[in-house]
């Protein structure tokens, strides 16, 4: 058994991931991470990490309600509040996974670009429409190593 930061396996897998974990650790914490995860790998495995989309609605949403503004004036509102998620770019955690890994992140993106508690209805007619994009919920790192 062990944590993130003390990962003892006697084998190693073709794919390790993780998703909402990383956005609450500063960099530092970040890089112990994707050392541990990348150490666990098989020779050509993934490593996939997810971290919230900063440009999709749902997350910009959760940031606002979470924020002082949002706390004292939108008290009322539902959704999800950030608390201790620290919201990183894109390039950030390229930066941090190549210095790791010595190797280029590829990017892709999950889910929808829409809001927790929206209309089904809207979600399923906006994911039929439109690929996912830059605007989804999650942005998905992966390194083959």
């Amino acid at each position: 058994q062990g944590d993130i930061f003390n990962m003892k396996f006697d084998i190693n897998f073709d794919l390790v991931w993780n998703i909402g974990l990383i956005e609450h650790y500063s960099e530092e914490e970040i890089e112990k991470i994707v050392r541990n995860m990348y150490n666990a790998v098989n020779d050509d495995g993934v490593m996939i990490i997810g971290i919230p989309n900063r440009r999709s609605i749902a997350v910009l949403k959760a940031a606002l309600l979470g924020s002082v503004f949002g706390k004292f004036f939108l008290f009322w509102a539902p959704g999800y509040r950030n608390d201790s998620e620290i919201l990183y770019g894109e390039k950030k955690i390229k930066k941090i996974i190549k210095k790791v890994t010595n190797k280029e992140a590829e990017i892709g993106y999950a889910g929808s670009f829409l809001w927790v508690g929206c209309f089904r209805s809207l979600i399923k007619f906006f994911d039929k429409k439109f690929k996912k994009s830059k605007f989804s919920f999650l942005t998905l790192f992966s390194v083959i190593k």
